[in-house]
C-alpha cells in the first residue's frame, strides 16, 4: 500500500518512500524522485504506448533508495570524515587517492536486505 511508502516531512509535504518506482508510473515531474532519464521513459510510455509506439517498461530506482544506501551503508560518514582533511584540497595525488578510497567504499558496500529484496521483486 502506499500510504506505508510515503513519509511525512517537516515542510508538511510528502516524500516519496518507495526505492523502486514502475516507470509507468513516472512523468517529467518526477526528476527529483528519478532522475532525468527514468521521469523521461515514464513520460514516454505515457504519451506514446496508446498510440502504439514500443517503448520498453521497467522500473527505475530511487533517490530515496540511493540516499538511503549511502546513509545505512556509513558511505556518507566514510565520505564526511576523508574530506575532512583538508590537504586533500591542495594536493592532487592525495585528492585522486581518496576518489578511489570514496568510489571503492561504495563498490564494496552491499545493498540493504529490505532494498535488494524489493529489486528482486520488480525484476519478476
Amino acid at each position: 500500500p502506499r500510504a506505508a511508502n510515503v513519509a511525512r516531512q517537516a515542510r508538511g509535504g510528502e516524500e516519496d518512500t518507495r526505492v523502486c518506482i514502475p516507470l509507468e508510473e513516472l512523468r517529467n515531474t518526477d526528476v527529483e524522485k528519478v532522475g532525468g532519464k527514468s521521469a523521461s521513459l515514464g513520460e514516454m510510455i505515457s504519451q506514446l504506448a496508446g498510440v502504439g509506439v514500443p517503448v520498453p517498461g521497467g522500473f527505475s530506482t530511487t533517490a530515496y533508495a540511493y540516499k538511503e544506501f549511502l546513509d545505512k551503508g556509513g558511505i556518507n560518514d566514510f565520505i564526511n570524515e576523508t574530506l575532512a582533511d583538508e590537504s586533500i584540497y591542495t594536493d592532487v595525488d592525495k585528492l585522486m587517492k581518496v576518489g578511489k578510497a570514496v568510489r571503492d567504499k561504495i563498490m564494496d558496500t552491499p545493498f540493504q536486505k529490505d532494498f535488494e529484496t524489493e529489486l528482486k521483486a520488480q525484476g519478476q
